[in-house]
């Protein structure tokens, strides 16, 4: 992971160094095979990974990492156990983040990357007669009310550990509330004043409690993250490099309208069925937001893993998760007339 300093990059030191990175290989295996494709959303081409098995499938589970995450942050585990289920996987990078163009690096817009996820529903649809959404934390919570505003073009969602509404225990307040509000109005005046010339304001996204930073969380490791001892397994996992050049930082930006984003007021008109992935300890997603979200999407099967907001994707906790997701997969494969993938009428 890398660092960057005291919690914010002002301007003229938060330049954001990236380059396309090198495409990743055609590759297979038992299960299936992968290729990278692209498709353009309102401008930046978005670089995806398309898993596929090796028998025909209408089905795809069109799946994004969540807030500054990349595609490579330990999501391959999930795409591979939809590929031996029987579905295809268009796993991709929103929009200025990992593989995928746009600048400045790291602006996360929930509008605009839910603007994303209707492109890459386009873009599957191409090839798919079905299709699943699948998001994590705050593309949890997207991938929600992209389904509840094309609910003729989404067959499903799965939303993991998924933002539904801003904790009162975590909102900013006085003075850390003040200086938030001000970083993002000094970077959008700037971004209009300067035709997008100046770099922006970047704030840390993720860090400790009482740390400066956007997501504070009792897993994460430091701001800096230089210590990763008292972070979870997770933070640990990654690789290193992240695609992209990843940095742990997102534009102060974001800031200026990350009220509007409330997906548990947009539940009532998910139409489809829903798997959610709760985590019992999480204390950036709290579980306790799950009743309510059951109460107001019918079709909902809320499941609570006994562990922290980043260990569903690790041991010990993952195989029960992957466990929960490829039954609820399973379940629409024959909904659609698919065979099971081990059925020996197949």
């Amino acid at each position: 992971m890398s660092g960057q300093g005291r919690g914010v990059s002002w301007p003229g030191h938060g330049r954001f160094e990236w380059g396309i990175p090198e495409e990743r290989p055609p590759g297979r295996n038992a299960d299936g095979t992968v290729e990278t494709v692209y498709f353009c959303s309102h401008g930046p081409r978005l670089e995806a990974w398309l898993f596929a098995p090796h028998r025909a499938t209408d089905t795809v589970i069109v799946m994004a990492p969540g807030l500054t995450s990349t595609k490579d942050s330990l999501l391959e585990p999930f795409a591979w156990e939809f590929v031996r289920q029987g579905a295809a996987v268009l796993l991709f990078d929103f929009r200025t983040l990992g593989g995928s163009e746009g600048m400045p690096r790291h602006w996360v817009d929930p509008f605009r990357q839910m603007q994303d996820y209707e492109t890459a529903i386009e873009f599957a649809q191409g090839r798919f007669a079905h299709v699943v959404l699948w998001g994590s934390g705050f593309s949890g919570g997207e991938a929600l009310m992209v389904a509840a505003r094309n609910p003729d073009r989404v067959d499903a969602v799965i939303a993991q550990v998924p933002f539904l509404n801003p904790s009162p225990d975590l909102e900013p307040r006085g003075w850390r509330l003040a200086r938030l509000v001000a970083l993002a109005v000094l970077d959008l005046a700037m971004a209009r004043l300067s035709g997008g010339r100046l770099p922006p304001v970047y704030v840390a996204a993720f860090g400790k409690p009482g740390q400066f930073v956007f997501f504070a969380s009792a897993e994460c490791p430091d701001r800096n993250g230089q210590d990763l001892s008292d972070a979870d397994a997770f933070f640990r996992a990654l690789p290193n490099p992240l695609r992209g050049g990843w940095r742990n930082v997102l534009c102060a930006r974001m800031l200026a309208n990350i009220e509007r984003f409330r997906p548990m007021e947009h539940l009532g008109a998910v139409r489809c069925p829903v798997l959610v992935i709760g985590a019992e300890r999480d204390d950036m997603m709290p579980s306790s937001y799950l009743d309510e979200a059951a109460n107001l999407c019918t079709r909902a099967q809320v499941e609570l893993l006994s562990c922290g907001h980043f260990g569903v994707y690790r041991p010990p906790f993952l195989e029960q998760n992957l466990g929960l997701q490829a039954d609820f997969v399973r379940r629409r494969l024959r909904v659609h007339g698919l065979a099971e993938p081990h059925d020996a009428t197949a």
